[in-house]
């Protein structure tokens, strides 16, 4: 159910209240929502009561939303330490939802993070995360028209290995997947079985020193295969034409420095999926066209491109039968 102002307040004091009993059952929501009413005409901030939790996001609703009309809808996903309007404000989702009409939410990690649950193994946290995101879209199809053809997952850093996870758990509730700065998980990619093909598209920077371009550790939890090693899981998983389209340099609109990208296409793939990677030289842990976290290894203006712009045309390209 939606949260409303007084009923989100209601359960946070009463969750920090049990947090005196034991701090582990207690969670703070750092934002309450407005008034139901008014969501369907601007942002607002809401939450669920998952497995006795409070989980808390931010909605972007556009202007022009009509409840008649089902509009397509976006999941945004941060990375660590993180939260939802962090990752909003870095990728700019509500400017082109607005343009291009299409819903957009950012779900919050459970204190900043999407793998914090350190007594769980790492499968029991991806059956965890992916459980919570379907039951996150079964809540907004309730309180919004949503397009069920037409539901896309996006993600940064840790939201992007997020998103790579659920593409192996949720290709049945979820169109296409594009992540940045992630790849997919070494201890995945034995079970990563989807039941039904996948689009999916990669954004990663060959200069990031968090998520290795050729795979390792990310953290004390995690241990990630290399962009190309994921690239291709995918494209075996799709049936995919072995040969993919390579263009070398994207031309620079932004300053007189010019950057290599490289793009990887692969095309022939079953049931009309699509993967494809786009590899930026030299660019670090970033999100292209959008705000850094680290500005010395930021070198996504230099390539020229826009990342939620080159997204959300290929989520166009992809919906569910």
């Amino acid at each position: 159910m939606y949260l409303n102002h007084d009923n989100l307040r209601s359960i946070v004091t009463g969750l920090l209240l049990m947090s005196s009993m034991t701090a582990c059952n207690s969670i703070q929501a750092q934002e309450t929502a407005p008034p139901a009413a008014k969501l369907p005409s601007s942002d607002g901030s809401g939450g669920l009561l998952y497995q006795g939790r409070l989980q808390t996001y931010y909605l972007h609703t556009p202007k022009s939303y009509q409840s008649n009309h089902p509009m397509p809808l976006v999941l945004v996903f941060h990375g660590s330490r993180s939260s939802g309007r962090a990752i909003a404000n870095a990728t700019r989702f509500d400017e082109l939802a607005d343009q291009k009409g299409f819903i957009v939410v950012y779900p919050d990690g459970i204190n900043g993070r999407w793998n914090q649950v350190r007594h769980y193994s790492s499968s029991q946290i991806d059956r965890n995360n992916a459980s919570f995101i379907s039951a996150l879209i079964e809540h907004l199809q309730q309180i919004r028209n949503i397009d069920r053809q037409r539901i896309y997952a996006t993600g940064f850093s840790s939201g992007a290995i997020l998103t790579q996870t659920l593409a192996c758990n949720l290709s049945d509730r979820i169109a296409a997947f594009a992540s940045v700065a992630g790849t997919l998980p070494v201890n995945v990619a034995p079970s990563c079985k989807p039941q039904t093909p996948v689009s999916l598209l990669m954004i990663n920077g060959k200069g990031d020193e968090s998520v290795p371009y050729p795979g390792g550790k990310v953290d004390d939890v995690r241990e990630v295969l290399s962009v190309p090693k994921t690239a291709e899981i995918w494209q075996q998983h799709n049936g995919c034409a072995l040969n993919a389209k390579k263009v070398e340099p994207l031309a620079n609109t932004v300053s007189n420095h010019s950057t290599k990208v490289e793009i990887s296409r692969y095309s022939g793939c079953h049931g009309g999926a699509e993967v494809m990677l786009i590899s930026v030289e030299g660019m670090g842990h970033s999100w292209p066209g959008g705000a850094s976290e680290n500005a010395k290894q930021d070198q996504s203006i230099r390539s020229g491109m826009n990342a939620s712009q080159t997204i959300w045309d290929f989520f166009q390209r992809h919906a569910l039968p």
